[in-house]
C-alpha cells in the first residue's frame, strides 16, 4: 500500500517469470509490474528498484531468461534510471529459486550495496536522535506497554529524556525515522501529526483484515465463521456494499485500538461514516470504497454523459493509482454525511438522496440539490486515465468543479505526496461533435456552465482550506 512506500526506500518488485513467458497471463502480469512501477515513481522517484523473478527451477533454458529480459527492458523503459540490474547475469531482473535458494545470496549482497549507496546510510545523525530511537523501539517491548502506536505528547516526554526538547528537531527526527522504515508518522493533518505508529507491519495486518483481495482465495472471509458469531449479515453487507458496521470492525480487530484504526482510516481518506441507512442511530455503518466489488462496475457510461456538459481530471500523461478515486468517493460521501446530520436535526423526515456507488461511479448528493456524478474512466487501449464530473443541476456546475478540484488536491497533498499531476478539459455537447477545451481555453472564454461569474464560485473557491486542515475542517469548509 502507497502509505507505506517513502522517498528513500529500496524497492524489491517481485514477480513470476512463468507468467511472462505464457502468452496467456503476460498482459495481466505486465500491467501488475507497470502498476508498481508506477506508484514507486509516484512516491521515491529517486529510489532504486530491483525486479526479482521467482520459480527459477520452472523456466527451461537461458533462451527463456532472455526472452523475459528483453520483454522487461522494452515494457520498463520509463523506469530505467531507478532498476538495479543483475550484473553476473547481464539481466535487468534478479531469477531466484525461492526452494533450493539459487540466486538468493547475489539478491542479497545487492540489496545490502544499494542500500549503503543511498544517502540516509552515509547521513551523520546526531547522537540525540540514535538515543531518541532507542527509546521508541524499546517502547515497543515494555512489559504492560506494547502499544503497536505512541501519541505525540508522549513521544515528546521520551524526546526530552535525550534532550530533545525543541518541537522542530522532533518532528525533523521522527521524519527521519519515518523515511528510514523504522516507523510511520503521517504530518498532512495535525490528527495524522498526533499518530506515530512503531509497528508498521502491525497496521499492515489491521488493514489487510478489512482491505483484503477477494480474488486470492486466502484473503475471502470463512462466512461460517462470521454465521458462528452472528456477524453473517454484516458479512454480507462489506462484500455486497462495502459498509462495515462497528461491530464487524470490533470483531476483525479482535476489540483492540478500533477507534485509533477507524480514525486513523478515516484521516488517511480508506474510510468515511455512512448515516443512510433507516436506523441511523441504531448501528454505526462505515463506508469502505476499495470493497466495492467488479459486480457493481457501472456500465451506463453513454446514458450518464449524454448532452450533458462534463469536466474531466486527466490523468493519461502521467499515472492515476488505483484508491484516488476511491479517496475522492470516501470525501464526497463524508461531506454529504456532514450535511445529513446538519438536516436531520432541523427536519428528521428531511434527506438526502442516499449515494449510489459502484466500482467506479458514484453519484452524491453532496448537499441539498447538488448531485455530483463521478466517473473513473480508463482504457488500456487509449491508455486513458480520467475521472469525470457530471452535476446533475447544470446551473451549478461550477460549484461541483471547486469541490472536486479541491478534494484532488487535498488527497493529493495528504495521502499522495503531491506527486499526482493531472490536467482539466471541459467537453460540451454539440450537434454534431462534442467540443473539447482546455481549462485555460475554457476560462478564457467564460464558457458556461464551468465559468459563470456568480457568487457561489467565487465564494466557494475562497473558502476551502485544502493545506494542513485536518479531514473534519477541510470537510466543513466545503
Amino acid at each position: 500500500h502507497h502509505l507505506f512506500l517513502t522517498k528513500h526506500g529500496v524497492y524489491l518488485l517481485v514477480f513470476d517469470m512463468r507468467e511472462i513467458l505464457n502468452l496467456r497471463t503476460r498482459n495481466a502480469a505486465m500491467k501488475y509490474m507497470s502498476f508498481w512501477l508506477s506508484s514507486i515513481r509516484l512516491h521515491a522517484p529517486l529510489s532504486p528498484i530491483l525486479l526479482v523473478g521467482t520459480f527459477l527451477d520452472r523456466i527451461d533454458s537461458e533462451g527463456d531468461l532472455r526472452e523475459i529480459n528483453n520483454i522487461l527492458r522494452e515494457k520498463m523503459k520509463s523506469s530505467a534510471a531507478q532498476i538495479i540490474n543483475c550484473d553476473s547475469e547481464d539481466l535487468v531482473f534478479f531469477p531466484v529459486d525461492n526452494e533450493k535458494g539459487f540466486g538468493i545470496i547475489e539478491l542479497r549482497l545487492k540489496i545490502e550495496e544499494v542500500a549503503r549507496n543511498g544517502s540516509l546510510f552515509n547521513e551523520q545523525v546526531s547522537m540525540r536522535f540514535i538515543n531518541f530511537l532507542d527509546e521508541l523501539l524499546s517502547a515497543k517491548y515494555r512489559e504492560n506497554e506494547q502499544k503497536p502506536f505512541l501519541t505525540l505528547p508522549v513521544v515528546k516526554k521520551m524526546a526530552s529524556k535525550v534532550g530533545i526538547n525543541n518541537s522542530a528537531t522532533l518532528l525533523m527526527a521522527l521524519e527521519f525515522f519515518h523515511e528510514c522504515g523504522m516507523l510511520i508518522h503521517l504530518t498532512a493533518t495535525q490528527a495524522l501529526t498526533n499518530m506515530i505508529i512503531l509497528k508498521p507491519q502491525w497496521l499492515i495486518d489491521a488493514l489487510s483484515k478489512v482491505i483484503r483481495d477477494v480474488d486470492n482465495v486466502q484473503h475471502v472471509h470463512d462466512i461460517d465463521e462470521f454465521a458462528n458469531v452472528g456477524l453473517k449479515a454484516d458479512l454480507d453487507m462489506v462484500s455486497e456494499n462495502a459498509l462495515a458496521s462497528r461491530d464487524f470492525l470490533e470483531y476483525v480487530w479482535e476489540k483492540e485500538h478500533v477507534d485509533f484504526l477507524i480514525d486513523l482510516m478515516r484521516h488517511t481518506m480508506l474510510l468515511s461514516e455512512w448515516n443512510f441507512q433507516r436506523n441511523f442511530g441504531k448501528e454505526k455503518l462505515f463506508l469502505i470504497p476499495s470493497l466495492l466489488r467488479d459486480k457493481k462496475t457501472f456500465k451506463g457510461e453513454n446514458a450518464f454523459m449524454k448532452n450533458k456538459p462534463s469536466c474531466i481530471f486527466d490523468f493519461s500523461t502521467g499515472f492515476l493509482p488505483i484508491g484516488v478515486f476511491e479517496r475522492l468517493i470516501c470525501l464526497v460521501v463524508g461531506h454529504s454525511v456532514i450535511c445529513r446530520k446538519k438536516q436531520i436535526q432541523i427536519d428528521y423526515n428531511s434527506e438526502l438522496m442516499e449515494p449510489k456507488l459502484y466500482l467506479n461511479f458514484g453519484s452524491i448528493e453532496f448537499e441539498p440539490g447538488l448531485i455530483l456524478n463521478i466517473l473513473r474512466r480508463d482504457s488500456d487501449i487509449h491508455d486513458l486515465q480520467q475521472i469525470v464530473l457530471v452535476v446533475e443541476d447544470i446551473s451549478r456546475s461550477a460549484e461541483g468543479f471547486v469541490v472536486v478540484q479541491a478534494m484532488l488536491q487535498k488527497l493529493n497533498n495528504d495521502v499522495m505526496g503531491t506527486g499526482l499531476v493531472w490536467d482539466i478539459l471541459f467537453e460540451s455537447p454539440g450537434d454534431k461533435e462534442e467540443q473539447v477545451l482546455s481549462y485555460d481555453e475554457a476560462k478564457k472564454q467564460s464558457i458556461s456552465p464551468w465559468f459563470d461569474q456568480d457568487k457561489n464560485f467565487n465564494s466557494r473557491s475562497d473558502s476551502v482550506e485544502i493545506l494542513n486542515a485536518d479531514i473534519d475542517n477541510f470537510l466543513e469548509s466545503l
